[in-house]
C-alpha cells in the first residue's frame, strides 16, 4: 500500500450506477490526475453506492500497470470488513491476469479467493490453478512497472 485516499468532501469522478462507467471514469482520474501526483501501480475505489447489476466488484483483467486500466471498483458493504477484504483481492487477482477457480482448484484453508461465488466466510489464499495462471500472465504479457 503506497497511499490511502479519502474523499470526504465530494466525489473526484462521477460516481454512476453503472459500475463499467464507474469503472472507466475511475481509470481516467487515476492516469490523469493520481498517477502525476503518486507513483502506484493498482488503484482501487471502494463505494457505497448501489450499483444496478448485482456485482460486487469490477476491473480489467490482466491489466496490472496500465495507466489507465489498472484500477477496479469494489462495493463497500459497510459492516462486514472481510467480505470486503475478500473481494479487494479477488479484483486484484484478476487485475493480474487470474480469472476464476474451476472445480478442479483447491486452497487448504476453506474457499479460495478467485472462487466465482462470493462467502461470507473469509479467503485467505489463491489456489494452485491461480498461481499457475498467475505465472503464465507474467511470462506472456510481461507486465511492466
Amino acid at each position: 500500500l503506497v497511499g490511502l485516499e479519502i474523499w470526504s468532501n465530494r466525489d473526484k469522478i462521477n460516481i454512476k450506477p453503472d459500475v463499467a462507467i464507474t469503472l472507466m471514469s475511475f481509470g481516467e482520474w487515476r492516469q490523469n490526475v493520481l498517477l502525476p501526483r503518486k507513483r502506484n501501480d493498482y488503484a482501487q475505489l471502494l463505494t457505497r453506492i448501489q450499483f444496478k447489476e448485482t456485482i460486487s466488484g469490477l476491473t480489467y483483467r490482466g491489466s496490472i500497470c496500465s495507466p489507465i486500466a489498472s484500477v477496479a471498483v469494489i462495493l463497500d458493504y459497510d459492516n462486514k470488513t472481510s467480505l470486503v477484504a475478500s473481494i479487494m483481492a479477488h479484483e486484484l487477482g484478476h487485475t493480474l491476469g487470474i480469472g476464476h477457480d474451476r472445480g478442479s482448484c483447491n486452497c487448504t484453508a476453506g474457499p479460495c479467493v478467485m472462487s466465482p461465488e462470493i462467502n461470507d466466510e473469509p479467503v485467505y489464499e489463491f489456489s494452485s490453478c491461480s498461481v499457475k495462471e498467475h505465472q503464465m500472465y507474467l511470462l506472456s504479457d510481461r507486465p511492466h512497472c
